[in-house]
């Protein structure tokens, strides 16, 4: 199934995020080539000073990035959905206290590191980590922006990417 085939399912599918894994058909370790078959080619490339690479989809809300020091395999998952899902439940555009809660009592997780800053035009960003998830909560004055997570980890900082199902 193309891109093209796919258009009307794959907004609903890239709601579900999966831990470890990815988000719809889209598996950390996927080349560019992978991603953009599975999305289609209206994306905007960045390469950063590093070499790592992001694929923004502002239609979709979703970003990706290829780690340059893993062949430019797909490392990092970002979504600005509002109808992005984490246990099935919305979270973008909720309160730090909710997304707090949410870590402790839904994730059983400890947040690891909470921080925040103040830019020049007076908004506040904050974010939550949650190191033992490879996942983070990125919040515009008190309200949660994106989500962004990664691959799960072997001993020695190695990606232990996930097997395909498809």
């Amino acid at each position: 199934m193309t891109w093209k085939t796919m258009a009307g399912s794959v907004r609903s599918e890239l709601d579900p995020i999966l831990l470890h894994h990815g988000i719809g058909p889209i598996v950390f370790g996927d080349c560019h080539a992978d991603v953009i078959a599975a999305l289609g080619p209206n994306c905007e490339e960045r390469t950063r000073p590093e070499g790592d690479v992001d694929l923004l989809y502002p239609g979709l809300g979703l970003e990706f990035t290829f780690w340059a020091d893993c062949s430019q395999r797909l490392g990092i998952i970002k979504t600005l959905r509002p109808s992005a899902t984490l246990l099935g439940r919305k979270l973008v555009g909720g309160s730090e206290d909710d997304i707090f809660r949410f870590v402790e009592v839904e994730l059983r997780a400890v947040v690891t590191s909470h921080d925040g800053c103040i830019h020049e035009d007076e908004s506040v960003q904050s974010w939550i980590e949650v190191d033992q998830l490879d996942l983070s909560f990125w919040f515009d004055d008190g309200r949660l922006h994106f989500i962004d997570w990664t691959c799960a980890w072997k001993v020695g900082d190695t990606p232990d990417w996930p097997r395909k199902s498809r």
